[in-house]
């Protein structure tokens, strides 16, 4: 959180522990904390050394548009996973130090579910595949972590970036997303001020979030491809005053590596997750789905499989749901680069990228055959089990992509390929 202010309000601003974000702790920040009439707050916290030199260097182009808010890093060793070992035992993601409840999911577990029922049911005697969706991999939990902490904080008002109650927006952004000069829908010192035209503009129609790095193909998350369900078109308006962005809708896509959200969306995605977790996920007839619905991203996949156990919003419900856009580039569908080539694994004594739980679930072909045996429907959202079907339909995936692997290669960065 320091590093985001001046040089003036460092010293007043006390440390903080790894998790406790309170107001009182920002009781004595200089004045100068708030450089411009209207800065843009952006949320943000540092895996690794590089990804934040790469965030930092095209955030401070516009230094005085935004508000930094630094959350401090969450880093996976600093939470856990807990599984009871049979087949109606709960997974809970937790704090290893306060051993709060963060996450809790029911099985059959969602993705990672799917993905152990097609192993389970096919030929258990095979090596196992790799299983990374969610909770399997460590550096996702801390990724849900961070956007939970900075939502919360949003929600709260706990930073000064969003303590003021016309601030009614924020941007939440992975630390692995870049402006691209000449690509981006404008210059890294105009994009903050874009951004809360945008906003300001689409939220008088209910927009309540703008999702901003859409369809990069580098991240194998590519729209309007054949093989792949994601689709984006033009929606009925641009942002007023700009010529360089467009404003997309879509869906089936997964991006949620950087958006704006608006403050009072942030309260009611904060309330469903309290309320989920005190009933300890069985979510029916107590919360709404307040994370995947109208042109949103599902990602991070934890978030989307944890709020997968509230009531999935009806098509006309606007209060509580997300009804989201995309901002783009004129020739791509992002308005900010996904550069996942830093990686960021746990990197345990084994260089292992998951948590002792989780090996133990995929170690249980017994409780795996037993959830398969009792809830097929659920795995499979309704559809017979049949791995034949599945492995017919990832063949003609796998043909498809291999036509069209040209398109892939053409849509890099220095190339893009227009929607």
């Amino acid at each position: 959180l320091r590093r985001g202010l001046p040089v003036g309000a460092r010293e007043a601003l006390p440390r903080m522990s790894l998790f406790v974000v309170s107001p009182a702790a920002f009781d004595r920040v200089h004045p100068m904390a708030f450089m411009s009439p209207h800065p843009m707050p952006v949320f943000f916290s540092i895996s690794t050394e590089e990804r934040g030199l790469r965030l930092r260097r095209w955030l401070a182009a516009a230094d005085s548009g935004w508000c930094m808010a630094e959350l401090p890093a969450i880093h996976p060793e600093d939470l856990d996973v807990e599984w009871g070992g049979d087949a109606s035992s709960p997974v809970r993601m937790l704090n290893v130090t306060s051993r709060e409840t963060l996450f809790i999911l029911l099985p059959p577990f969602g993705r990672f579910g799917r993905q152990m029922e097609r192993w389970v049911s096919g030929n258990s005697t095979a090596a196992m595949p790799n299983i990374n969706s969610g909770f399997a991999s460590a550096h996702k939990v801390a990724n849900a972590a961070f956007h939970l902490r900075a939502l919360q904080c949003i929600a709260s008002r706990c930073h000064p970036c969003v303590s003021r109650r016309d601030v009614t927006m924020a941007v939440i952004l992975e630390d692995d997303v870049e402006h691209v000069e000449g690509i981006s829908p404008a210059s890294a010192e105009a994009y903050p001020l874009l951004l809360h035209d945008a906003m300001k503009q689409l939220s008088v129609g209910g927009i309540n979030k703008l999702q901003l790095a859409v369809g990069n193909t580098a991240a194998k998350q590519a729209v309007n491809i054949p093989w792949r369900k994601a689709r984006c078109w033009q929606h009925t308006e641009n942002v007023t005053g700009w010529t360089g962005p467009r404003l997309l809708r879509c869906s089936h896509f997964s991006d949620s590596h950087a958006y704006v959200v608006t403050q009072l969306h942030a309260q009611r995605i904060v309330e469903a997750h309290a309320t989920l977790v005190q009933h300890h996920g069985l979510g029916s007839g107590v919360c709404v789905n307040p994370w995947e619905h109208e042109s949103c991203g599902d990602d991070p996949a934890i978030l989307r499989e944890f709020f997968k156990q509230c009531d999935k919003p009806p098509r006309n419900l606007l209060e509580g749901a997300c009804n989201g856009l995309a901002l783009a580039g004129q020739t791509v569908p992002w308005s900010l680069f996904h550069n996942n080539s830093a990686k960021y694994r746990m990197g345990n004594e084994h260089g292992e990228d998951r948590y002792g739980a989780v090996k133990a679930m995929e170690a249980a072909s017994s409780v795996w055959a037993l959830m398969l045996a009792n809830m097929s429907a659920a795995l499979h959202r309704g559809h017979a089990v049949d791995p034949n079907k599945a492995l017919e339909k990832q063949a003609k995936r796998k043909e498809l992509k291999r036509k069209f692997s040209h398109s892939i290669k053409a849509a890099r960065v220095d190339v893009p390929a227009k929607i």
